[in-house]
C-alpha cells in the first residue's frame, strides 16, 4: 500500500533514491503538521555530528516516538529521549570495556577503530552505532557475510583495536587479537548503572571527524573502506528533505545498517524528529512478515 500511496509530484532527476522512497516512505496527508525546527537548526554550530542531532530531539521532542520496534506481533514504542538515554548507557558499557584503546588512542592522539560485526538489521545494533560514535571511535562496519579474507583486511587496513560482535555470532569467533565485545539487550542496557563519567575519544575537529566506515563489495578484489564524517553522514541525514515531493510519516527500513542504504534510511527521519520502523525479528524477513508489519503500522496510526 505503501507503493501505491507514494507519487511522483513533479520530480525531475531523482534516479535511485526517489524508488528507494517509494518503498520505504509512507507519505503525509496534506493536513499532517510535522516538525521543523531541526531544519532551521541543522546548520547551527552545536549540531556538528548524528549523536548531538541524537541529543537535540531528546531535548525538543522528548515524548515523540524516534523507532518502532518489533516484538512478537507488537512494536515497542521507543521515544527520542529514551533513544538517547539508551545510546548514552551504550555509550558507558563500550567505554569500560574499550578504555585502555581509548585511552592509548587520547594520549597519541590517534582516532580508535573499533569494529562492528553482525546482521546490522535490529534496534541493538542501531544503538550500538550510535553509542559508539557518542565515544568518538571510527567504527568499522563489518558484515557476517564477509568472507574471512575479507573481514581480516578490512580490520588489518583499517587498524582495528577491538571489535563489537551480535551475541549469535559470538561462539564462532575466535581471533584474539582484538578485545572483543558483544552486543548487550536492550533489558542489559536499561538496568545497568554505569559511573557518572566515562572517557571517550577527544576531537579537535568533530565535524570533519572520521565517524563510520563501511566498504566496497569486493567482487573485483579485497574490499576497500570508504570512509564517512559526521559532516557526510549529517549531509545524507538531511538528504531527503531536497525531495520536496515528498513528505515522510514513517521510514521503515529493511536493508542492513552496515551497508549505505540501511545507514541512508535511517538516518533519513534525524532532521525532522520522524519516527523509523525496524523490519521483523527474523532476518530476512519474508514478503508476508514484512506486508504484515505494514497492516501492523497502519493500526497504529
Amino acid at each position: 500500500y505503501i507503493l501505491q500511496k507514494a507519487q511522483m509530484r513533479d520530480c525531475k532527476n531523482c534516479g535511485l533514491d526517489m524508488v528507494i522512497l517509494r518503498v520505504i516512505g509512507m507519505e503525509f496527508p496534506s493536513t499532517t503538521k510535522f516538525p521543523t525546527a531541526n531544519l532551521k537548526k541543522i546548520y547551527e554550530s552545536d549540531l556538528i555530528s548524528l549523536p548531538s542531532l541524537v541529543r537535540y530531539n531528546a531535548l525538543t521532542y522528548p515524548a515523540q516516538i524516534a523507532y518502532l520496534v518489533p516484538k512478537a506481533d507488537n512494536f515497542d514504542r521507543i521515544t527520542w529521549q529514551e533513544f538517547d538515554v539508551l545510546t548514552d548507557l551504550c555509550s558507558a558499557y563500550y567505554a569500560e570495556a574499550f578504555s585502555h584503546e581509548i585511552s592509548t588512542s587520547n594520549a597519541t592522539s590517534s582516532q580508535p577503530t573499533i569494529a562492528l560485526l553482525g546482521t546490522g538489521h535490529t534496534f541493538e545494533y542501531w544503538v550500538t552505532q550510535i553509542g559508539l560514535c557518542k565515544l568518538g571511535v571510527r567504527l568499522l562496519l563489518l558484515s557476517d557475510k564477509n568472507a574471512d579474507v575479507a573481514r581480516d583486511h578490512l580490520l588489518q587496513v583499517c587498524n582495528a583495536t577491538g571489535i563489537v560482535i551480535e551475541q549469535r555470532l559470538a561462539k564462532s569467533w575466535g581471533n584474539s587479537e582484538y578485545t572483543t565485545v558483544t552486543i548487550p539487550s536492550m533489558s542489559h542496557l536499561r538496568a545497568s548503572r554505569p559511573s557518572s563519567t566515562y572517557a571517550g575519544f577527544k576531537s579537535v575537529d568533530v565535524w570533519n571527524q572520521h565517524a563510520m566506515i563501511i566498504h566496497s563489495s569486493g567482487s573485483t578484489g579485497l574490499p576497500k573502506p570508504i570512509i564517512h564524517t559526521n559532516r557526510s553522514l549529517m549531509l545524507i541525514a538531511r538528504m531527503y528533505r531536497l525531495f520536496q515531493s515528498f513528505v515522510i510519516e514513517n521510514w521503515y527500513n529493511c536493508f542492513p545498517l552496515y551497508h549505505i542504504a540501511g545507514v541512508s534510511i535511517v538516518l533519513g527521519g534525524l532532521p525532522s524528529a520522524l519516527p523509523t520502523s525496524f523490519p521483523p525479528e527474523n532476518w530476512p524477513p519474508s514478503p508476508g512478515a514484512m506486508l504484515s508489519a505494514w497492516r501492523k503500522l497502519e493500526t497504529l496510526g
